[in-house]
């Protein structure tokens, strides 16, 4: 029984490579075109597959970890053969290491005594990855992003949504590759201190593009689950303090915060109440729980500081009542059944 279908660029090339039985359809015919993906086999062979890979020659994507060896990692790629990646330092003594043998068979992570400077890794979780091809020619990954991203020439991307993998972690904040033109993009730790971590998949807005080409991202936040966290900081579900704490708590910086209060003001889902915090609703809503009570309103993003409430530019009244619904002559006799002159006398109606 033949192994397959041999395909060539042409019908006269003399270079031919395997479509195994696997992927032969019974519609396919001597001649006709058909779209393969090549890679080597276990025996490093040239074999094609009508397999889609998750990732691409010279792409980046973030690739499921399917078991670990001394030397590094093997991932998977979407076809049958798992691609490896090395690692630059080489786990200490393994093959006298039962303990850490046990461990690469059973998928538990590695302690860092058992490595001399590699990251730990677990069978399962999902790392960044190029994909490139060794001096054979092989299918190999590798985690050198940083030099290949690319970097942006166009105003175009500004303020688009874009999905990004965090590859690195500085001083600044965290390297992205934005995918997939594959800018180099920066998460600034001032904007997110929490929740972020290396190999993380995760969608930004592209903020600002610098003259250099490099790009100013950050997260997307879901503020319906961002208004729900914050009702369940809330003192006694009523009022929200917009403090340090809190910010670390919802995995945010303090100025980022207050840019998130501010929009979910403007959008009238919370608002201000002098010395008390944000209270959750419409301000309009405030006067159906107590209508003899005025509230003063902050509308700055330093919401805080005792300067901010001298600076508010138009405060309520003290002696402020809200208006009566009985504002007309109809509505007072029919709920009071009075003559309108009783009602002009009392309530001096004009």
């Amino acid at each position: 029984m033949p192994q397959g279908l041999y395909l060539s660029q042409s019908m006269d090339s003399k270079e031919s490579v395997l479509l195994p039985n696997a992927y032969v359809l019974d519609s396919m015919q001597i001649g006709e075109s058909v779209q393969v993906f090549i890679y080597t086999d276990s025996e490093d062979r040239l074999v094609a597959t009508t397999l889609k890979p998750l990732i691409k020659l010279d792409q980046v994507a973030l690739l499921e970890i399917k078991s670990i060896s001394k030397d590094g990692l093997f991932l998977d790629i979407g076809l049958p053969k798992d691609v490896f990646m090395p690692l630059k330092s080489k786990l200490k003594n393994v093959s006298e290491n039962k303990e850490f043998i046990r461990k690469i068979a059973s998928g538990e992570r590695l302690e860092s005594s058992e490595l001399k400077g590699a990251p730990r890794y677990k069978v399962g979780e999902k790392i960044v990855a190029r994909l490139s091809r060794d001096k054979q020619f092989r299918l190999i990954a590798k985690n050198d992003i940083a030099r290949f991203v690319k970097k942006c020439k166009s105003q175009n991307m500004l303020h688009k949504r874009a999905l990004a993998l965090i590859y690195a972690e500085s001083k600044l904040g965290y390297s992205c590759i934005v995918l997939p033109q594959q800018y180099s993009g920066l998460i600034y730790h001032r904007d997110f201190t929490h929740n972020l971590h290396i190999d993380m998949e995760l969608f930004v807005k592209i903020v600002k593009i610098r003259d250099d080409g490099n790009l100013d991202i950050m997260p997307e936040r879901n503020r319906a689950a961002l208004l729900d966290s914050i009702k369940s900081l809330s003192k006694n579900g009523e009022y929200f303090v917009a403090n340090a704490t809190n910010a670390i708590k919802l995995g945010m910086s303090k100025a980022r915060l207050d840019k998130e209060i501010k929009i979910l003001m403007e959008s009238k889902k919370i608002y201000y109440v002098e010395n008390k915090g944000y209270a959750f609703g419409s301000f309009g809503s405030a006067f159906k729980k107590d209508s003899k009570k005025a509230y003063k309103i902050i509308k700055t993003q330093n919401l805080d500081s005792k300067k901010d409430f001298k600076d508010s530019k138009k405060p309520f009244k003290k002696d402020f009542k809200p208006r009566s619904k009985f504002n007309n002559k109809t509505n007072f006799n029919k709920y009071h059944n009075q003559d309108s002159k009783d009602f002009k006398a009392k309530h001096k109606y004009k």
